[in-house]
């Protein structure tokens, strides 16, 4: 088991393993200000081209190709993926990706900075990039920006939309408050100002930069609620909820407001509130729909077995104007999750008798979507919580913490119109342990990454996507996460079709990956944005406090031909299907198997090549929970995937042998 733990923000937010963290900041409720014109900078962003990556993706044949377009002045402003670096708009065309200066533009402007934030935008799908300089003040330094594109109704001119960017401000020595800036990205109009904690007027905040989303009314970013600014302990430290930015424009430039939202958080016996530090946001696109969603316990809950990290989720559908927080909700309850609890979490430590405990970790990534019909849906991992004790709700199972291979669970857990609901999207194998990163930092201590799990939609929500980093495992290559490449899977709300599991990348260097929060369509493709990112000497240094250049992915794309599939992986109309366990195995696993009708049930075993290497025929099985075993006495160490026929239904799994 592993216990989260609450870091100090020296850097921020960064996600560990079962981990929370963010110090924090005191906020004032429901204060107004505006931003007063500036100038600023425009040039042409560079440009380098990397060869196209030839795959096969799922039937088709498109290239992925990486183009460097930019660069930051080092990687930290890189880390959190809720901060929305990377964004787009349907009727521009456009890609908007908002970074730190890099040190290449400090040589071209006379007078600049470290602390200048960048919007670079293309309209052309990346062949060419255009930059203004948002922020350029001498004495605040703006770092770990988030940002937005408004497009007032109907415009179709990039010269008339906007830019809206939110983040922390450092002196140099210590966070000091939070910038807000708005600009055309005509290079006109730039109007930032810097909220100075401790300013009269100023509403503490701390590192107002998630969820940036920006819809036909307004931009929304949150920012985190505490207890005391400067406060030392742990109590002072408190996280105590949300800040809710938003920037409402008023001709050409924009009112920003200050809303919050203050969940009753169950408190420890540490006095500290068991939640995550960080508040997501989710919004359709007319604006009148949104979510915050905090990750934590209610103190509300008094069923033990509900009691591990959970969402906890306020509506509005009224543009923001009134929230209400929806019923707190026994996630376990979940077929699709307690399936895979039972089978893949508690049964990996003796030492816990109780009923497994949905527990939402934010480890790998977390992010959210609103669909076509104003339903959230929460993209995560969910494992299981390791005890009922009040006092270590923060405990959680290591499944197969021995090996170095290990297998998580990504589920989409949405809303309905009856409370909640949930489907496995896939299996993931990163760890994001220190000790594999390839990465140091200036002392030359590990750089943490993870799977960087991310959702988009389409520009009406009809269609959802989802998006992460993961390795093919080897267990005897315990370095194996030094090796990402980009998967993704699709959803067509509208028809409720998936698409096939797509590995888009094979070369292995796709850090940092950034996902738009949506999707550009153009006929019947589908094309969702991304970036990553690699220090500038890669791979010769590795030091991500140096200069890092980013590179636009093109090719991450889903045909809507592609949604054929009436079911997510692990889950079918007329059964569920849970992981393995134990995986990996040597000799014997099992998985569970649930039907709602007796079926001919089989499994073939196909290797990594396409070729079925074992059958087994389970005869007639009757309706309801069956435990299926697995005999791997036979299998060479290595990747497998088992298909579970019912009927004329299958459902398709990973699974891991090692000998």
């Amino acid at each position: 088991m592993k216990k989260i733990l609450l870091l100090a923000i020296g850097i921020g937010f960064t996600t560990v393993n079962f981990a929370q963290s963010q110090k924090t900041f005191k906020l004032q409720d429901k204060t107004n200000f505006k931003f007063n014109n500036n100038d600023g900078f425009r040039f042409p962003a560079a440009t380098q081209q990397r060869p196209p990556f030839n795959f096969n993706q799922g039937g088709s044949n498109r290239a992925v190709t990486k183009t460097q377009f930019a660069g930051s002045r080092n990687a930290y402003g890189l880390i959190v993926t809720e901060s929305n670096c990377l964004t787009a708009n349907q009727q521009l065309n456009a890609v908007l990706f908002t970074h730190r200066i890099s040190s290449q533009y400090m040589d071209l402007l006379v007078g600049s900075n470290s602390g200048y934030i960048l919007n670079t935008f293309s309209t052309n799908y990346g062949t060419t990039w255009d930059s203004i300089v948002q922020t350029n003040d001498a004495v605040n330094l703006c770092r770990y920006p988030s940002g937005a594109i408004f497009n007032p109704s109907g415009n179709t001119d990039i010269n008339n939309a906007f830019a809206t960017i939110s983040g922390p401000i450092t002196s140099g020595s210590g966070w000091i408050g939070n910038y807000f800036s708005s600009a055309k990205l005509d290079s006109t109009n730039i109007t930032p100002t810097f909220n100075i904690d401790g300013s009269a007027g100023v509403i503490n905040q701390g590192f107002a930069r998630i969820g940036a989303t920006a819809t036909d009314l307004k931009t929304i970013v949150t920012g985190g609620l505490y207890a005391d600014p400067n406060g030392t302990t742990a109590i002072a430290q408190l996280y105590r909820g949300a800040s809710l930015n938003y920037a409402t424009p008023n001709g050409n430039t924009f009112t920003w407001t200050v809303d919050s939202l203050k969940p009753n958080f169950y408190v420890g016996t540490d006095g500290s509130n068991e939640t995550y530090t960080i508040a997501q946001t989710a919004w359709n696109k007319a604006g009148n729909i949104g979510y915050v969603i905090f990750n934590g316990v209610d103190a509300a809950i008094t069923n033990d077995t509900a009691k591990g990290y959970a969402p906890i989720v306020y509506k509005t559908t009224d543009a923001g104007a009134t929230w209400n927080q929806l019923p707190n909700f026994n996630f376990s309850s979940i077929p699709a999750i307690d399936s895979t609890l039972d089978a893949a979490w508690v049964s990996a430590d003796n030492g816990f008798t109780g009923p497994g405990k949905a527990w939402f970790s934010m480890a790998k990534g977390m992010d959210c979507a609103v669909d076509e019909n104003g339903n959230l849906h929460i993209f995560s991992t969910v494992i299981s919580g390791f005890t009922m004790s009040n006092d270590s709700l923060g405990y959680t199972f290591a499944y197969n913490a021995a090996s170095p291979v290990k297998t998580f669970y990504m589920f989409d857990t949405y809303t309905t119109a009856n409370g909640w609901d949930a489907v496995m999207v896939d299996s993931l194998n990163t760890d994001n342990a220190a000790d594999f990163s390839p990465f140091t930092d200036d002392t030359g201590a590990p750089f943490e990454i993870d799977a960087r799990m991310q959702m988009s939609r389409s520009d009406d929500g009809s269609k959802l996507f989802y998006y992460w980093l993961d390795t093919n495992p080897d267990p005897n290559d315990e370095l194996q996460n030094n090796k990402p490449n980009i998967f993704g899977k699709g959803y067509d709300v509208t028809n409720q079709k998936w698409t096939a599991t797509k590995q888009f990348t094979e070369d292995a260097e796709n850090y940092f990956l950034y996902i738009s929060n949506i999707t550009l369509q153009n006929g019947t493709l589908y094309k969702t944005p991304a970036t990553v990112s690699l220090p500038n000497e890669w791979p010769n240094i590795v030091d991500v406090t140096l200069p890092m250049k980013h590179f636009f992915v093109s090719g991450i794309e889903f045909d809507q031909s592609e949604f054929v599939s009436v079911r997510s992986i692990g889950k079918a109309e007329g059964f569920d299907v849970s992981g393995n366990a134990p995986n990996p195995f040597d000799l014997q696993t099992s998985f569970n198997l649930s039907l709602t009708e007796t079926a001919h049930v089989t499994i073939d075993i196909v290797n990594t090549l396409g070729t079925t290497v074992a059958t087994f025929d389970k005869g007639n099985m009757m309706a309801g929970s069956h435990r299926v075993n697995i005999d791997g006495s036979d299998l060479a160490s290595g990747l497998y995937f088992y298909t579970v026929k019912a009927g004329n239904k299958s459902v398709t799994r990973k699974m891991m042998v090692k000998k």
